[in-house]
């Protein structure tokens, strides 16, 4: 679903309070938001340092860079599309980008392009990262390029896939039983590498993920700005979820650009000393990755799925993996999960369980041959999605589905205390569970007893964002860095959007 030009105009269209730069006279037909101009006598080109190296004692050597199948390896003579040199194969030192071409004298200089490292490493921020990546992509304003540590290897390579991502640099820091010391570490080292290598003018990370805190701690060593999507999510206890929140909060110590993807995460930068004009309420990546995923007449790749009767059964949709929840938690969510099965004969339970040895023990043991009960391995993105919008409840300790839930007419109970999306339940569309026994049993019950309070939440408006957040986000890095570019309009929910704000 491309954006029309209307709505490429409203991202735009604002006049410039907080610093931006004057509107450009031109406009890039691929894109629909106004070109980057062409330097003249009259203002000289701004050249990009080089970046500078780190002053701090040497970190240990990087894990050997594994590249992904799909990714062909680029011999030095042949760089990547994207400027960069491709996925090395299977060595320490990251490969050093091309140094362009010196035009030959009186001949002019073509546009200044804004070079982007994107950097992610888990499932959750690559589903959220991809739509933006893709974007920058197809850019011409931009020259991405895309570095994974594959903190979770094969959860990583189905978004990957899904999206048609592949990466110009692969860490493969993944090892059995990691710990966080290890995944920092090994993502600090990694990173470090490919970032004083391809030398970007602004590293973006996302979230709330180990991976993100050491991209960006390793953009700082290197003195390159860090670009922070999804900033601003708060829960103001810093052991919960651990460690997403302080991750996210020292990131955002670090980020020179906060894309918030609401006004309430807006506030929060605030109230935390970032100055406005660094800050762009920009709405969900999340919602536009939607976009690629959730269809009608979907047929899954998990084909137990296929013979599912949605009309018949009223579908529970769970999924619990934080490590808040391991233990104890679980198993009193699974009893309540046996015991609605029990109290509610025409209710059916699927649970996708995560690969942790935590989680699928448990789930396995507690409803592995149970009636209307299916325990999948972790599903694909897209059956995932499709899973959500044909379940009657979707039941997570899931960030992200608090986001996509709205948007794809799925209630969400949040098998959780607290939450760093107070939106969803302020707007109606999502309800916290808590993770006792009592706790989910009622929650699932009063929605179960009551069809019109779950209309309610399906009719709800989504906070989260109308599939343009990816477009805002690209529109804030070209006006910071590109003359003449100016500041993206701010995400504003539409009362009432629900399901449609895809």
């Amino acid at each position: 679903m491309g954006m029309d030009s209307a709505a490429a105009a409203k991202l735009v269209a604002v006049p410039d309070t907080e610093g931006a730069a004057p509107a450009a006279t031109g406009v890039a037909p691929e894109t629909g938001f106004p070109a980057a101009p062409v330097a003249t006598g009259a203002a000289p080109e701004t050249e990009r340092p080089a970046a500078p190296k780190a002053e701090a004692p040497a970190t240990p050597a990087a894990a050997p860079a594994t590249p992904r199948t799909a990714a062909p390896v680029a011999t030095p003579a042949e760089p990547s599309e994207t400027g960069l040199s491709a996925a090395p194969a299977a060595t320490g030192a990251a490969p050093k980008a091309e140094a362009p071409a010196t035009p030959a004298a009186g001949t002019a200089r073509p546009p200044r392009k804004v070079r982007v490292l994107s950097v992610f490493g888990a499932r959750p921020d690559a589903v959220k990262m991809a739509p933006l990546v893709n974007l920058l992509r197809a850019d011409p304003r931009f020259d991405q390029a895309v570095c994974v540590t594959a903190q979770h290897r094969q959860m990583l390579d189905q978004v990957l896939d899904v999206f048609g991502i592949a990466p110009d640099f692969d860490l493969n820091i993944m090892q059995e039983s990691q710990t966080l010391e290890d995944i920092t570490t090994r993502a600090l080292a990694g990173v470090g590498s490919v970032v004083a290598d391809a030398a970007p003018d602004i590293v973006l990370t996302h979230g709330d993920t180990t991976t993100g805190f050491a991209a960006s701690l390793a953009a700082f060593y290197r003195k390159v700005p860090v670009g922070h999507v999804e900033a601003g999510l708060r829960t103001h206890n810093a052991y919960f979820p651990f460690p997403e929140e302080m991750n996210r909060k020292l990131i955002g110590a670090i980020a020179s650009m906060h894309f918030a993807p609401t006004p309430a995460n807006r506030e929060n930068l605030l109230r935390e000393g970032v100055a406005g004009a660094d800050i762009y309420v920009t709405g969900n990546t999340a919602i536009d990755a939607l976009k690629t995923t959730a269809r009608e007449g979907y047929r899954f790749d998990a084909d137990a799925l296929n013979g599912l009767d949605f009309g018949r059964y009223r579908v529970l949709a769970v999924e619990a993996h934080r490590r808040e929840n391991l233990g104890a938690p679980l198993r009193d969510i699974l009893k309540a999960l046996l015991h609605l099965l029990d109290a509610y004969r025409d209710m059916f339970v699927v649970f996708p369980a995560h690969l942790n040895p935590a989680v699928s023990g448990p789930v396995r043991e507690a409803l592995s041959g149970r009636e209307r009960a299916l325990v999948l391995e972790p599903l694909g993105l897209a059956d995932m999605h499709n899973l959500m919008s044909r379940s009657y409840l979707v039941l997570s300790d899931s960030g992200g589905f608090q986001e996509e839930g709205p948007a794809l007419g799925a209630p969400v109970l949040v098998l959780r205390n607290e939450t760093e999306r107070p939106e969803a339940v302020a707007a109606g569309t999502v309800r916290l569970a808590g993770n006792s026994f009592g706790s989910v049993v009622g929650a699932v019950a009063a929605l179960a007893d009551d069809p019109g309070a779950r209309r309610a939440m399906v009719r709800a408006g989504n906070p989260y964002g109308d599939g343009n957040a990816a477009a805002r986000i690209a529109q804030a890095i070209a006006s910071r860095f590109l003359p003449g570019e100016p500041r993206p309009a701010p995400f504003e929910a539409a009362p009432g959007a629900g399901a449609d704000s895809i």
